[in-house]
């Protein structure tokens, strides 16, 4: 929901951002409605009034249950979830990166080494075969064709 689809008349861009409590969508999945939970079939149905206070019902103590949960739970929770982003944070400036950086300069190092010796070693003698193998000429020959190809051809 785009914030211009709610602005109200004489509000601020603050106060009408205010009104999204999610405004990157993140529980779009979890938009929970009375009709997505229960469903009658048309062979059965419960008496209307019966079905408009299941309604109100639903309603009434899926918010307050909500509202009584976020109360007590939300602070907590935000405080465990700050705690652990701060120091995944921590983790990640002062030691991951650090030790990846350090784990490239020696990767360079040894990557070069490595190449070095290679290409003075082995880099000439498969260079070599290469130019051999460069001479070599592969002529492809059918034997027979497809109709006279016999069943078996590896029996003995």
């Amino acid at each position: 929901m785009a914030i211009n689809q709610i602005t109200k008349v004489g509000m601020t861009q603050e106060q009408t951002s205010s009104l999204l409590r999610d405004p990157l969508h993140v529980n779009n999945h979890l938009q929970v409605e009375w009709t997505s939970v229960i469903g009658e079939p048309e062979s059965l149905k419960s008496p209307e009034w019966v079905w408009n206070l299941s309604n109100i019902c639903f309603i009434f103590f899926q918010a307050a249950t909500y509202r009584l949960l976020t109360v007590f739970l939300a602070p907590v929770c935000s405080i465990i979830i700050a705690t652990v982003s701060a120091i995944l944070a921590f983790l990640q400036i002062w030691f991951a990166r650090p030790i990846i950086k350090c784990l490239h300069l020696i990767a360079w190092f040894t990557r070069t080494v490595v190449e070095l010796i290679l290409k003075g070693t082995i880099g000439p003698f498969f260079e070599m075969l290469g130019l051999v193998m460069s001479k070599v000429k592969l002529q492809h020959q059918r034997m027979y064709d497809v109709k006279d190809e016999p069943e078996f051809p590896f029996t003995v």
